[in-house]
């Protein structure tokens, strides 16, 4: 079964988040003193730190430290000895501080972004022998990370990064002569009168049947359409599987995975989904009219797959009509495959369609080339008067 790389995340970049630490450790000193108390003298509350009304908790910290610790081979003692526990906290505070930052400056990084950010950093690590999915499970393994906390560590690498190279581009010096200009533009005020000559006031006679169908087809590539394909999601459907309290999460995707399975069987049979649905459980999803920009007449039943939609869309439009994807897994292990039911063709928005369109825009050409040669004359008089 082949397995979206969508869900494929990314590489060793999140060791990155040491970036500009010195200059976020003197602003964050001060905050240290409670964290100080807690390892010296037990902890005292729930909560490590501290920083900007955002605290981090013991629970949270300790996975942190833990995960970081062992990439180094590292005990917690040894840790604390050696000061690697302060280097730990700094990095909690630089990312509260410039997480905030980033808060109030209204960025945000979207899923789409992400996923794509993810599926870059990997595809160098892909082999014959590794498929993008065993290097996702290798990464998480290896930091001991959620899925969850793996995509918000590179949506934090992504903000850090573009906050770090704003700052660290240089300002260039300032220009007398703009500084000036700029001055008297603030500053200066002049009293004007001026003659504003209006195109609606201008009469134009309605083009000809020639002349409009000669624009048409002068100008036809602008009213070409796109190509858009009809298509349908089957998803598997595991919210009975998530509400099995007796199953374990790894029961759980194994479940998912046959499940998986056996879709690809029924897919390969040519079963059709009204079949499948006697014996697996699932959900399908019609999508009127999707262009290859991931957009649709179905916009709202895509909100569901945001993340997935760019994986989506090019499965989409590598099939044939009548053709079934293979079963490709998304981001939260959602299981998926693609029919193709039909596509329509590029072609062009008919003339009877265009004419009234057409007309306004000869009219309104014509009219701007008669006030311009108006206002031209009325110039030419001035001049000729002064």
């Amino acid at each position: 079964m082949a397995i979206s790389a969508l869900r494929n995340a990314a590489s060793g970049g999140i060791g990155k988040f040491i970036l500009f630490g010195l200059l976020v450790l003197v602003v964050a000193g001060v905050v240290l003193t409670d964290a100080g108390g807690f390892f010296r003298s037990g902890t005292g509350s729930n909560n490590v730190l501290k920083v900007a009304g955002q605290t981090v908790s013991i629970q949270s910290f300790d996975g942190q430290a833990r995960r970081q610790l062992s990439q180094v081979n590292l005990s917690p003692k040894d840790a604390y000895k050696m000061g690697y526990m302060d280097q730990i906290i700094a990095q909690n505070i630089r990312e509260i501080l410039m997480q905030k930052l980033a808060n109030q400056s209204s960025i945000t990084i979207d899923q789409t972004r992400i996923a794509g950010h993810i599926k870059t950093l990997l595809d160098p690590m892909v082999t014959d022998e590794q498929s993008p999915q065993d290097i996702l499970r290798q990464i998480l393994r290896n930091q001991n990370m959620s899925e969850k906390e793996f995509a918000h560590s590179i949506a934090y690498e992504m903000k850090n990064n573009l906050i770090t190279s704003t700052i660290k581009a240089s300002v260039p010096k300032s220009n007398r002569a703009l500084t000036d200009a700029l001055f008297q533009f603030q500053n200066e005020s002049r009293t004007i009168e001026y003659i504003k000559f209006h195109d609606s006031e201008v009469t134009i006679d309605a083009p000809s049947e020639e002349e409009l169908l000669a624009a048409y087809e002068k100008n036809k590539e602008a009213y070409r359409t796109i190509e858009t394909r009809d298509i349908q999601i089957i998803s598997i459907d595991d919210s009975d599987l998530l509400k099995n309290k007796d199953l374990s999460a790894e029961q759980i995707l194994d479940k998912q995975y046959e499940q998986a399975d056996q879709l690809e069987e029924l897919l390969a049979t040519d079963t059709a989904p009204e079949e499948i649905a006697k014996t697996l459980p699932i959900k399908t999803y019609s999508v009127k009219s999707l262009d290859s920009n991931g957009q649709s007449n179905d916009q709202k039943t895509l909100e569901g797959f945001a993340a997935n939609l760019p994986a989506i869309t090019e499965t989409a439009f590598s099939l044939n009509e009548g053709e079934h994807s293979t079963v490709l897994e998304f981001e939260g292990n959602i299981f998926a495959a693609i029919i193709l039911e039909k596509i329509t063709p590029s072609d062009y928005h008919a003339f009877d369609k265009i004419k009234p369109q057409l007309e306004s825009a000869i009219i309104k050409d014509k009219q701007t080339a008669e006030t311009q040669k108006t206002a031209e004359a009325a110039f030419a008089a001035l001049q000729e008067k002064n």
